[in-house]
């Protein structure tokens, strides 16, 4: 089996630039969408998650409809997710980089 695919866009032009660090859950459904204050994170950065987001930015770079801003992709590649201790882990494996993020609630 494959592993999911993440990327990291720069979004700039709405609100206060920000980073968004979609993540693919399954193989045909949306992406999982985490705002974040800072690229690459600190121990200090801040995330929030987002409403679900289309696939189609998992490749895409540019405006984005209804005056909301640009995109440019700045991280993407495969990722592992892991659970330690009710901590939901998420490894970037091609930069070798760990998050720590909120397990979701499921609504």
């Amino acid at each position: 089996m494959n592993l999911p695919r993440y990327v990291v866009l720069h979004h700039t032009g709405w609100e206060e630039d920000h980073y968004d660090l979609l993540l693919e859950l399954t193989p045909d459904g949306p992406l999982e969408s985490w705002r974040v204050s800072d690229w690459p994170p600190t121990a200090g950065s801040a995330y929030r998650l987002n409403a679900p987001h289309r696939r189609l930015y998992l490749d895409y770079e540019g405006e984005i409809s209804g005056n909301r801003g640009h995109v440019r992709r700045v991280a993407t590649g495969t990722y592992r997710e892991l659970r330690e201790n009710q901590q939901r882990i998420i490894v970037l494996t091609d930069r070798k980089l760990s998050i720590m993020l909120p397990v979701p609630a499921q609504g």
